[in-house]
């Protein structure tokens, strides 16, 4: 296991205070689509966090992508 203190930049760790654990919504009686904007809303907050903290920015990028595809997928699945 890993610490998630140490890639969470000091002036987010000093708004957040205790790391709290992250965890994704499961349930059945929530649409696809809120869940796919629900993580894309997840993905901005570690974004900003990883621009923050310099060193990160690749990681950043990569999430940057997970977002575009979890907007593309909630987009998707809305229009189905």
């Amino acid at each position: 296991m890993v610490s998630w203190d140490k890639y969470l930049a000091p002036c987010m760790l000093r708004i957040v205070g205790k790391c709290p654990p992250v965890h994704v919504l499961d349930r059945r009686d929530i649409k696809p689509r809120w869940g796919a904007y629900i993580v894309a809303l997840g993905l901005v907050g570690i974004i900003l966090n990883l621009v923050t903290y310099p060193g990160f920015y690749d990681v950043a990028r990569r999430d940057f992508g997970l977002l575009l595809a979890g907007i593309g997928f909630g987009t998707l699945v809305t229009s189905l």
